[in-house]
This record gives C-alpha cells, sequence and structure tokens, in this order.
C-alpha cells in the first residue's frame, strides 16, 4: 500500500483521503489491525519526503497519533505509537517539532482529562527527541 502511495501519482485529494483513511483506523477494534495501520503510517512517515510531512502531513498524523496514546490498550500498538511520533518528530526537524508543539499545547485548556494525558505523554516523547539547539529547551 505505501509503495502504491509512494510511486503512483496522486491528486492531492486522493491521498489525503487516503491517509485520513489509515488514521481513522488508527482506532480499529482488533489489536492486530491497529498494528498494521500503525506500520503502514509508519512508513508513510519514514518514506514520504521531509517537505511533504513538513508542509502536508506531519499535522495530521502527529495530532492522531497523539490523540490515541491515552486510549491505546495495546502495550504494543502503545509503544509503536511512541515510535511513530518520535520518527515523525526527528524527520519534521527543529522548526517542525516547534509547529507540531504549537498543535497540541491548547490541550492543556480542554475540559477533557484524556487530552491531558496525551499532552503529558507527548511532551516526554519531545524531550526524548530534542536536540542541544531546540527552542523547546530553551
Amino acid at each position: 500500500y505505501i509503495d502504491f502511495m509512494l510511486d503512483y501519482p496522486h491528486e492531492q485529494k486522493a491521498l489525503q483521503k487516503r491517509i485520513q483513511h489509515l488514521l481513522c483506523n488508527l482506532g480499529y477494534a482488533e489489536d492486530g489491525g491497529r498494528r498494521a495501520v500503525l506500520n503502514c503510517v509508519y512508513l508513510v512517515v519514514l518514506n514520504f519526503p521531509e517537505a511533504e510531512l513538513v508542509s502536508k502531513w506531519g499535522g495530521l498524523i502527529f495530532v492522531a497519533a497523539s490523540a490515541r496514546l491515552p486510549q491505546e490498550t495495546d502495550p504494543t500498538a502503545h509503544q509503536m505509537l511512541h515510535v511513530l511520533i518520535k520518527k515523525l518528530l526527528t524527520r519534521v526537524g527543529v522548526a517542525g517539532r516547534q509547529r507540531l508543539l504549537q498543535l497540541i499545547l491548547p490541550w492543556v485548556q480542554s475540559p477533557k482529562r484524556v487530552l491531558h494525558t496525551a499532552l503529558a505523554e507527548c511532551l516526554g516523547l519531545f524531550a526524548e527527541v530534542a536536540e542541544s539547539g531546540d527552542a523547546l529547551l530553551q
């Protein structure tokens, strides 16, 4: 599937629908299905051009994966979410990380505790991938 997404020319809307379809299935009922979707999304993060991740897909993938963190009951899938998010944070660079952080910081004001949990977990992942020159450390 990832080869199809990478190698076959797609219109922007079609590619967006495919990525959104994957992200909607992060909450699939069966553990094995969620793991398969996480593998596919990880390959998107790993193989899509960095510029596209930063400008088009990074925010969408990051918010969907981050929001899934506190809801994931399968330990393997939960760990896969960590790996996925850390890879995305690494691939988008310092400026991209800053933009992604801005997407989730408003969650602190949400009345939903699940978003507070997701934010706290994400902040830990940001700390793990932060480089010494990151503005996040300043």
